[in-house]
C-alpha cells in the first residue's frame, strides 16, 4: 500500500483493504444507502490482516492519509526520555502476590477478549436469533407435509341435500398423506400443502435479511467498544506499572541524597534539620511506591474481569520502553476521517440495515392489496365406509387424490385498514431515518472530538518530555553543586521534587496520548489493531 494524499484514492484504498471480506456477508443493502464494505463481523479477529496491512513496521493504520507531519527529525534535547516500565529491583512489594504474575501483551488480551468477553459473546448470539428469522422467512413458499388418519362414525337423524330426514348409522377411514376428510369433500389437512400471502412471502425475506445485516453490525459495534475498552485498560496497567518504576526510580535516588545529607550532619558539615527533611522526602517516596503499586494492583485487576479472567490473577504487561503511538497521522484532514467513519462505522451499517428493512416493510403493506393469499394442497391415500343403507359399515376401500388450488385478495376494511398499516409502516421507517442522523451526528462529533484530544496530547507529551530533560539537568546539577558544598540540600530535595513530577507527568501524557489514539482508531470504524502499533517519533517542546 502506498501513500496518497488525494482523499478520493485514500477512501478508494481503504476500502480496498476490507473487500476481501465483503463477500461473506451477502448484503441486502437500502438502494439508497451508503455503498459500505462488509467484513465478516462474527469475528473481529478476522480483521487482522486488513488492518495491520498499515500498521506493521513503520507504516501505519490508515497510512494512506498525508502523513507529512512525521517526517521530522527527532529533538536531542528530549530524544532519550523514554519511561522504561520495567519494574526496578527495591524493597518487597507492599501488595504481595499469591502466584507469579501472568504476562499479557496487548494483541494477547485483546483476542482473550474477542473469544471470552460475555458481552461480546451476548451480542454474537442475537446473530443466530435473526438467522433464522431469515431461514423461516425464506420457506415461506416451500410446502409443509402431513400424514395421519380420521375415522368418522354417525348415528342418528341426517338432514339430506334436499331436507328430507333420515335415520342413519355411517361410517368412514381415511388413512394415508392428510387427514380429516368427510364424503364427497376434499382433505381439510393436505399432505402437502402450501399457505401463504405473497407478501409475506416477497418482502419478508428482504426485511429478514436486513435484520441479520443490522444484527451483524450490532455486534461489530459492540466487540469494537469492548475492544477499545480493553485496550484503554491494558495502556492503563502499562501506564501503572511505568509509574511505579518511576516512583522506584525517585526513590532510590531520595535514599542516596538522604544518605549524603545524613552524613554531611554527622561530620558536622550540615545540619540535621536538613537531614531530618531529607528523611521524611524518603520516607514520602517509599509512600508513593505504596500508592503505585496499589494502582498496579487495581488496573490489573480490571483488565483481568473485562477479559473474563479471575481478577486476584496479577497481569503484568510485556512491553519496551513506554512511547507515544500513532495509529492516525496527526495532519489528517477531519472531513477525510468523518468520511472514513461514516464509510466504516458498524453502528451506522446497523441504523442504515434497520432502516432497509422499515422501507421493505412500507413497500409490503402497500402491495398487500395487490397480492393474494395462495393455498395450495395435495393429498393421496386410502378411503373407505358404509352405512346401514348400504352395508358393510367399512368397505370398497380404495386409493384416492386430492388436488386443491385457492387464491383470493383481501382488503382491510374497505381499505381502510391497509392506509393505517402503511401509515405505520412509514412511522416506523422515519423514527429509522432518525436514529440513523443521530448516529451520523455522533460520529462527526466523536471524529473531530477524539482528533482534537489526540493532537493536543501529541502536545502535551512533547511539553512533558522537555520538562523531564530539564528536571534531569537541573538535579544533576543541584547533586554535584552539593557534593561541593555550593548549595544547600534543600535545593536537591527540591529538583528532586520536580524530576519526580516530571517523570510522572510524562507518564500520564503518554497514557492519555495512547489512550486517545486508540479512540480515534475506532471511532474510524475499526478494532484496535492485533499487532503492537508503531511508536510515534517525538516533537520538540
Amino acid at each position: 500500500m502506498t501513500q496518497n494524499p488525494r482523499p478520493a484514492a485514500w477512501l478508494a484504498l481503504t476500502l480496498a483493504s476490507f473487500a476481501g471480506c465483503a463477500t461473506r456477508t451477502n448484503q441486502l443493502r437500502p438502494p439508497d444507502a451508503s455503498a459500505m464494505a462488509t467484513p465478516d463481523l462474527l469475528n473481529v479477529s478476522a480483521l487482522a490482516p486488513a488492518i495491520n496491512a498499515g500498521v506493521g513496521g513503520k507504516a501505519r493504520a490508515l497510512r494512506n492519509l498525508p502523513p507529512t507531519a512525521l517526517s521530522g527529525d527527532r529533538d536531542p534535547a528530549v530524544a532519550s526520555t523514554s519511561i522504561d516500565p520495567t519494574p526496578a529491583a527495591t524493597t518487597p512489594p507492599t501488595i504481595p502476590q499469591s502466584a507469579p504474575p501472568f504476562p499479557i501483551d496487548l494483541p494477547s488480551a485483546l483476542r482473550l477478549a474477542d473469544g471470552q468477553n460475555p458481552v461480546i459473546g451476548e451480542a454474537r448470539v442475537l446473530i443466530l436469533g435473526a438467522l433464522a428469522e431469515r431461514q423461516a422467512a425464506r420457506a415461506l413458499l416451500l410446502p409443509s407435509l402431513n400424514a395421519g388418519t380420521n375415522d368418522h362414525d354417525h348415528t342418528g337423524p341426517l338432514q339430506r341435500a334436499g331436507g328430507a330426514i333420515s335415520k342413519l348409522t355411517e361410517q368412514s377411514l381415511y388413512f394415508g398423506g392428510g387427514a380429516r376428510t368427510l364424503a364427497a369433500e376434499s382433505v381439510s389437512i393436505p399432505a402437502v400443502n402450501i399457505s401463504s400471502p405473497l407478501t409475506e412471502a416477497i418482502f419478508a425475506p428482504l426485511a429478514t435479511q436486513q435484520q441479520v445485516n443490522g444484527t451483524r453490525f450490532h455486534a461489530a459495534d459492540i466487540a469494537n467498544k469492548v475492544l477499545l475498552e480493553v485496550a484503554s485498560l491494558y495502556i492503563d496497567l502499562v501506564g501503572a506499572e511505568a509509574v511505579l518504576q518511576a516512583r522506584r526510580t525517585t526513590a532510590a535516588e531520595a535514599d542516596q541524597l538522604a544518605e549524603s545529607v545524613a552524613s554531611f550532619a554527622a561530620t558536622g558539615q550540615g545540619r540535621k534539620s536538613d537531614a531530618d527533611r531529607a528523611e521524611a522526602d524518603r520516607r514520602l517516596f517509599q509512600v508513593d511506591i505504596q500508592r503505585a503499586e496499589e494502582r498496579v494492583a487495581v488496573a490489573s485487576a480490571q483488565l483481568a474481569q473485562r477479559l473474563n479472567l479471575d481478577p486476584s490473577a496479577r497481569l503484568s504487561p510485556i512491553v519496551g520502553p513506554l512511547e507515544p503511538i500513532e495509529l492516525i497521522p496527526p495532519d489528517a484532514p477531519p472531513d477525510d476521517l468523518i468520511r472514513a467513519a461514516i464509510v466504516r462505522r458498524p453502528d451506522l451499517a446497523a441504523r442504515e440495515a434497520q432502516l432497509a428493512r422499515a422501507e421493505y416493510f412500507v413497500h409490503q403493506e402497500k402491495a398487500r392489496p395487490f397480492l393474494p393469499t395462495i393455498w395450495v394442497g395435495f393429498s393421496g391415500g386410502a378411503f373407505g365406509g358404509g352405512s346401514n343403507l348400504i352395508p358393510p359399515l367399512l368397505s370398497s376401500f380404495a386409493g384416492r387424490t386430492d388436488f386443491d388450488v385457492r387464491a383470493y385478495w383481501t382488503v382491510l376494511n374497505l381499505g381502510a385498514g391497509n392506509a393505517s398499516l402503511i401509515q405505520q409502516r412509514r412511522a416506523q421507517a422515519g423514527q429509522a431515518m432518525a436514529d440513523r442522523s443521530v448516529v451520523v451526528n455522533q460520529i462527526r462529533r466523536e471524529v473531530a472530538s477524539a482528533r482534537a484530544e489526540t493532537l493536543a496530547l501529541r502536545s502535551q507529551v512533547a511539553n512533558a518530555r522537555y520538562a523531564l530533560k530539564t528536571s534531569e539537568d537541573g538535579y544533576r546539577q543541584d547533586q554535584a553543586r552539593l557534593r561541593e558544598s555550593l548549595s544547600l540540600p534543600i535545593e536537591a530535595l527540591d529538583s528532586l521534587r520536580l524530576l519526580s513530577d516530571a517523570r510522572i507527568g510524562l507518564v500520564e501524557a503518554i497514557t492519555r496520548s495512547n489512550r486517545a489514539q486508540f479512540a480515534l482508531f475506532v471511532s474510524l470504524g475499526a478494532p484496535p489493531p492485533l499487532e503492537p502499533p508503531p511508536t510515534a517519533p517525538p516533537s520538540g517542546g
